[in-house]
């Protein structure tokens, strides 16, 4: 059944996977709540992922030599960088103190914010389709024309 949604097969792989993903997610969310002793070890360790996705991610932008899409994702990642920094300590702090469990709505915020601002990254990563490039060749080859992919098949271009 997943696999005829649509043409692209990366979607229909991918999709029978959530519904483990969220029962395993669940179970370990509903183990947080129950022992706050292990909010400390969880908090410094989101704090580290937190730390190296803010620092990390412009460094990466960086290193693939388009300043154009650097310059282009900067008020992102200035808002990326402090909603990943305050969020942890924050997250750190109530981990700390008898208001354990507010750490996890923190996260949650900062997971929920995190997300909105890379969805609203999303159009400067995209790359371009395949699909002008077929229809070209779909329009001016013969029936002998033979074509030729060298090393991967783009899903969107269909067999001709």
């Amino acid at each position: 059944m997943f696999f005829s949604f649509s043409s692209s097969k990366l979607i229909p792989y991918i999709l029978p996977v959530f519904f483990p993903a969220a029962v395993v997610v669940g179970r370990y969310v509903s183990y947080i709540i129950k022992n706050e002793k292990s909010y400390k070890i969880e908090a410094w360790g989101y704090t580290f992922i937190s730390w190296g996705l803010a620092y990390g991610i412009p460094h990466f932008l960086q290193l693939r030599n388009d300043p154009d899409l650097y310059e282009a994702l900067l008020p992102y990642l200035n808002t990326l960088k402090p909603l990943l920094c305050t969020g942890s300590i924050l997250f750190l702090l109530f981990s700390y103190s008898k208001f354990a469990k507010w750490g996890f709505v923190v996260i949650l915020i900062t997971q929920i914010s995190f997300l909105y601002i890379v969805n609203a990254v999303g159009p400067f990563l995209q790359k371009t389709s395949m699909k002008p490039f077929a229809e070209y060749i779909q329009s001016n080859q013969s029936p002998a024309t033979e074509v030729v992919v060298y090393g991967f098949y783009p899903q969107d271009l269909p067999f001709i």
